[in-house]
């Protein structure tokens, strides 16, 4: 029951301090952070921060990844080179065709 009271005391803790910088976050940096203190929470750190900040566990353990790589984008970039999602005449070459008619 003890350790149910401290989960409960760092969950509360942890949605506290995440929910002041939150909303200054872009999508990398949000990832990141909770990436970095799940980290720093060791065992269970990942399940506890899903919870607290509602980024799912995916998006954690790829932050995980992330910083263990040690990968730096290009400054100004939130999103590596090629990432996101493709123009639509890309991927329909014959959409501009068809606007036309």
């Amino acid at each position: 029951m003890l350790w149910l009271l401290s989960m409960e005391a760092a969950l509360f803790e942890l949605k506290r301090r995440l929910r002041s910088v939150w909303p200054h976050l872009d999508e990398r940096t949000r990832r990141l952070t909770a990436a970095n203190g799940a980290m720093s929470l060791g065992y269970g750190g990942v399940s506890l921060v899903h919870r607290a900040s509602g980024l799912s566990r995916k998006a954690i353990l790829k932050g995980m990844r992330e910083i263990r790589a040690g990968e730096a984008l290009v400054a100004g970039r939130i999103r590596r080179s090629g990432a996101g999602r493709k123009a639509s005449t890309v991927s329909d070459p014959e959409l501009l065709e068809s606007l036309d008619e």
